[in-house]
């Protein structure tokens, strides 16, 4: 989606998820996910540096103070997503040139 590095996955343990994108990235999530994670485990993912944001579909409930966590509505998911690109592409530029 214009040039921006999205991934989506349902398995986000796959070793080969983060080999599969190079630099910053937008992970994108399903709510039912997260649904059985420990807020631990939820940490633990968004320490990770390649996720540049996390993206959770679902019913867009705002939960944690973390602003790479951004929950969005499922039905309103391509507009707003598309809303967002040229942030995280600005964002992505930022940490490349860091």
């Amino acid at each position: 989606m214009a040039g921006a590095n999205l991934l989506t996955t349902n398995d986000v343990e796959d070793p080969g998820l983060a080999r599969s994108v190079h630099g910053p990235a937008v992970l994108i999530v399903d709510e039912a996910l997260l649904a059985d994670r420990s807020p631990e485990w939820l940490q633990a993912l968004l320490a990770v540096p390649q996720w540049l944001k996390v993206i959770v579909l679902g019913d867009g409930r705002a939960e944690g103070a973390d602003e790479r966590l951004i929950y969005i509505k499922s039905d309103t998911a391509v507009r707003t997503i598309s809303a967002l690109i040229p942030q995280w592409q600005a964002e992505a530029s930022g940490m490349a040139r860091a």
